[in-house]
């Protein structure tokens, strides 16, 4: 009897022993794929980061490029308004809906021309939504 006892002993503790080992082997694997899927989430958050400061930087060189051209042409025609504007606008660009150049506070042009073209020629400061804005 007590050769059964020991036995059954000996079993019962290699059982347990067997199944914390495969316990801890699971549960740091189940570790590690979370941490890896942290990895791959941070990383994906880093990229698109990376694309929206890419795509905001881009906007912000472009209105800065089209200031430094109006400043340097102050005598700006309509023609080169427009050749300059259509290099620069895209239609495939969700960003940016139009480009428009305002002297003093009436707008001079504006690109694309079809669906914006009642807007040349508008003073702002006669505006009303647009008055506080305007000085």
């Amino acid at each position: 009897m007590k050769q059964n006892l020991k036995i059954r002993s000996i079993a019962t503790v290699t059982f347990i022993c067997v199944f914390a080992i495969f316990y801890l082997a699971a549960n740091m694997e189940g570790n590690r794929a979370v941490e890896a899927h942290k990895r791959e989430v941070s990383d994906t958050i880093s990229i698109m980061n990376t694309q929206i400061e890419n795509l905001l930087s881009s906007r912000v060189f472009l209105a800065q490029g089209i200031v430094s051209y109006i400043k340097v042409n102050p005598e700006l025609n309509e023609d080169e308004a427009f050749a300059y504007s259509s290099g620069l606008y895209d239609l495939e660009d969700t960003l940016i809906r139009s480009i428009t150049v305002i002297k003093d506070t009436t707008i001079a042009y504006v690109f694309p021309i079809d669906p914006n073209s009642s807007a040349i020629g508008k003073d702002l400061s006669k505006v009303e939504r647009s008055k506080g804005n305007c000085s």
